[in-house]
């Protein structure tokens, strides 16, 4: 049996159907793939910004102080997180902002770590983390 030429036009416009259908889903696959990292990109940023801001208060008010002064002077709460009574105002909204960790290293070397966890990217780790000499009293 032999295609005439309506036959050709309907395999024609068959054939044209599907690879229409194929380029639309590859490109909505590759625009959304892209919103999502650009999401992830964003988030990332302003997560980088919260964690220079709470460095920059930690280190202006505590630098120097001892871990106990650091357990005392520091207050986290569930999203918010206080030093000497001031809030740190962040950029971005935390599901879990944990607890303060304080531990002396060596001799006079205090580190301090606090963790930051995003909910668009809650397998991130985002914990800021500081270091300083303790003063001699």
């Amino acid at each position: 049996m032999r295609l005439n030429k309506r036959g050709y036009m309907l395999v024609e416009i068959i054939l044209a159907t599907a690879i229409a259908f194929g380029m639309a889903y590859f490109l909505l696959n590759m625009t959304v793939k892209l919103k999502n990292k650009n999401a992830d990109l964003l988030v990332e940023t302003l997560v980088s910004t919260d964690q220079a801001i709470i460095m920059n208060g930690i280190m202006s008010k505590l630098k120097g102080a001892t871990c106990a002064e650091v357990r005392e002077k520091i207050e986290v709460t569930d999203k918010k997180i206080s030093i000497d009574g001031e809030m740190i105002d962040v950029v971005n909204e935390y599901t879990k902002i944990g607890e303060i960790n304080c531990v002396k290293v060596a001799d006079s070397i205090v580190t301090v770590t606090l963790t930051l966890r995003v909910k668009q990217i809650p397998d991130k780790n985002f914990d800021v983390e500081l270091y300083w000499i303790e003063k001699d009293d």
